[in-house]
Formats: C-alpha cells, structure tokens, sequence
C-alpha cells in the first residue's frame, strides 16, 4: 500500500492522510481555504487486543478544522497529524455541549470517520459458523459522512459514503468518490 510507505516516511498515520485528503476534496466543494468537518471520536485504540468487543465506549462527532493554504502535501499532512493529536484531549466533549458553548446551530456539514482495526471474523470457537460478508451502516444527521476503514492485519481498505439524498444525488457521491480516489492516487 503506497499510503503507508507515505505514512511512515513522513512519519504521521494513515488517519492524518486519509483526512487530509477529505479536507481537500470538501475544500475544492467549498472553494475554501479553512475547512471545518466533523470528526468521529470512538474512543476505541487500535492498540485494544480485541477493539470491536471491548465494552463501554461511545461514538462521539467533533470539529476539526485546518488550513489548506499550504501548497506543500507533506507540511500540510504533518499539520493534520499535530490537530489530530491536539484535539483527542477533546473527544469525549459531546457535540451538543460544544454547539451550545459557541451558540450556533451548525458547526459543519460533513463527517469522516477512520477505523483502523482488524476486520471482525466472527466467532471462531464455533467451526460451523462463518462470517460471509458484513455491511455497516452509519447515519448521522450531517449531509455527507465518508468512512474509511483499514483493516491492519490485511492491508485492505474500504471506502463507505453515507449521504442525504436532499443534498446530494447518487451522481454527485460518484464524482466525489471518484475525486477522493483520484486525490489518494496523487498523494
């Protein structure tokens, strides 16, 4: 996977990339160069021996917002990793508090979420018993919510596009899937 010789060489996870390249494309929807969306906090770590069956954790929405000013892609990726680091001290802050706090209505109107943990095999102490395929499903009430999930153990990634059908039409999510793909191939 190229995106993690670019992870490691620049030294920041493929989250920061992966969401710099989100920022981007929202920016080039926008026309703006301060970009603000609304990242999914879990709670969960990658570092959990068994993350998807631990117990007591919550999904929780918050604002990141960067520059997309720089025209470098390394020094802008490196500024996405530091944000991501400054703002998990804010995590657990709910989103409605937060809202409150600033008195607004709307903070931003798109979503991404990175998940970063070995695909859920099922329940391997049963022989008879396999997990074909698995579908996910998660609606927010923001217009655009992009997830992307890699599975550390495989390599493989997965790009999930959940929409508003009143903001956007099935045509619209193709092109930008396809300018997502394509801003990854460039990077």
């Amino acid at each position: 996977m190229h995106l993690k010789r670019i992870s490691k060489t620049q030294q920041v996870s493929l989250k920061s990339i992966f969401l710099t390249v989100y920022l981007e494309l929202i920016g080039g929807l926008t026309g703006g160069k301060q970009v603000t969306v609304g990242v999914v906090s879990n709670g969960r770590s990658e570092r959990l021996s068994e993350p998807l069956k631990a117990l007591g954790l919550f999904w929780n929405i918050i604002p990141f917002s960067c520059s997309l000013a720089e025209p470098d892609f390394g020094v802008r990726v490196r500024r996405v990793q530091q944000l991501l680091i400054d703002t998990e001290l804010f995590g657990r802050y709910p989103l409605p508090q937060i809202l409150k706090d600033r008195q607004v209505d709307e903070l931003f109107w798109a979503t991404f979420n990175f998940l970063n943990f070995p695909a859920y095999g099922g329940d391997t102490a049963d022989p008879g018993l396999r997990l074909l395929d698995e579908r996910a499903h998660d609606k927010f009430q923001f217009p655009l919510n992009y997830v992307v999930s890699v599975d550390p153990a495989t390599e493989s990634t997965r790009l999930r596009v959940e929409y508003d059908q009143a903001y956007f039409d099935h045509e619209q999510i193709r092109v930008l899937t396809r300018d997502y793909i394509d801003l990854l191939h460039r990077v």
